[in-house]
């Protein structure tokens, strides 16, 4: 099967063009050429032909995520090298993002969830992030049962939502109830293809309550004392002065908003 997708862009290539899509019995085949690496995403479900390929460029952003955009270099030298090698362990985080994508409109309209919770108490988490930052900290990220909590940025750098959904992959991939991340800190190379596709920043992973992961980035690969002194100040500070209050807006997040129409059953919205 592999080699007669590689001879049907091979020999569209050949021609000048690029194949983008196809169309076989009630398949749905949708290609995405990225340089030395063929995705190739085939559907029976009734999946759009834009709905297959967000999940393609998805997926694409999570290979850079683990590899950077070097690994295409090494294709280039030698085209007959395996990839397999170099993502040994990480499958899991490629069947989370195909299972995300398939149950969320977070990748399909390329949008951060976010945790309703009142104002008062969200601005509360904000401002601990603040306190004490290390100047070694890039980004901070509060995430809880797969939504966005609070969110911390430099001055000099924005995070896109497309890097912050692999974040969050990452997350959702490792933290289940035996997860690596629910005991203990832990240190993570990963690539941020809209900052930067050709490095890493490094991110220290952590829960500080059952319910809330603290995620922080930086550019820096010792930083790892710096950061973690951090989050136990956190930690210290939502017990100290946040713990009732955090804990009820978590396990009693706000109703869900009325529909307008009663004959509306589901609908999703975008804040840009």
């Amino acid at each position: 099967l592999a080699g007669v997708l590689q001879a049907l862009i091979s020999v569209v290539q050949s021609n000048g063009d690029e194949i983008q899509n196809a169309r076989v019995g009630n398949h749905n085949i949708v290609f995405l050429v990225r340089g030395p690496l063929y995705l190739v995403a085939a559907s029976c479900c009734g999946d759009t032909v834009a709905y297959l390929s967000a999940q393609l460029h998805m997926l694409h952003s999570q290979l850079i995520s683990i590899l950077t955009s070097k690994v295409e270099e090494v294709f280039l030298r030698n085209a007959a090298f395996d990839l397999r090698s170099l993502l040994g362990g990480t499958d899991h985080l490629v069947r989370t993002l195909i299972r995300q994508a398939a149950s969320s409109p977070a990748f399909l309209l390329n949008a951060v969830p976010s945790a309703r919770m009142p104002p008062s108490v969200r601005a509360d988490l904000t401002r601990l992030l603040l306190a004490a930052r290390p100047s070694t900290l890039l980004f901070a990220l509060l995430l809880s049962r797969g939504t966005l909590v609070a969110t911390l940025r430099s001055k000099h750098a924005s995070l896109q939502p497309a890097d912050t959904l692999l974040v969050m992959n990452a997350v959702a991939a490792s933290s289940s109830d035996a997860g690596q991340f629910r005991e203990d800190q832990s240190w993570l190379p990963i690539c941020l293809p809209q900052h930067d596709a050709r490095g890493f920043v490094y991110a220290h992973i952590s829960f500080v309550t059952e319910e809330l992961c603290l995620v922080l980035l930086s550019p820096d690969r010792e930083a790892f004392p710096q950061l973690s002194e951090h989050r136990d100040a956190i930690v210290n500070k939502i017990s100290a002065s946040l713990s009732p209050s955090l804990t009820e807006a978590l396990a009693s997040p706000l109703p869900p908003l009325p529909p307008a129409n009663p004959e509306i059953f589901h609908f999703v919205y975008k804040l840009h």
